[in-house]
């Protein structure tokens, strides 16, 4: 990376190369190596306060979910993935994506993914109960816990 904002940045751009990299590992059939990330400025501003102030340890579940997935395989998985995700940015009624989200035939990993986001599309919509019982769809452990925090912060709680 030429260049990455501690807080802003990296957190996504991990995320974003470790999911590229599992999904061409799929493609490629071959096992998944290391992930090394080189940035040749990592910074942050001060505005954004102090790094100990922003940096606790905490526990996240292990991500046991894999992308890896053959390249045709994950074409057909991708076009299931984006009508659902149009659906998502619609004007769709909650019951909708509901019902639509029970009826996704994509493999675990894909459908935790989709969960997440039906969660999400829901909160923005105001459907607090609806947001939580579709995240609690989700069997990943890990997406589960980063989505609770993401409530907690939107929440103000």
């Amino acid at each position: 990376m030429r260049s990455n904002d501690l807080f802003l940045g990296l957190p996504h751009n991990i995320v974003q190369f470790t999911s590229l990299q599992e999904i061409v590992a799929g493609w490629l059939d071959v096992d998944l190596g290391a992930y090394n990330h080189v940035s040749h400025s990592l910074h942050y501003y001060l505005k954004q306060g102090s790094i100990k102030d922003r940096v606790k340890p905490v526990k996240v579940p292990c991500n046991n979910d894999s992308l890896m997935l053959p390249k045709s395989e994950f074409e057909r998985v991708l076009g299931r993935l984006l009508s659902f995700g149009e659906l998502l940015i619609g004007d769709n009624r909650p019951e909708q994506i509901v019902g639509d989200l029970e009826d996704l035939s994509v493999p675990p990993a894909y459908f935790n993914l989709a969960a997440i986001l039906a969660a999400e599309a829901l909160r923005r919509r105001n459907e607090r109960k609806l947001s939580r019982k579709m995240s609690m769809r989700c069997s990943n452990d890990c997406l589960k816990f980063l989505f609770d925090r993401w409530l907690a912060r939107t929440e103000g709680t």
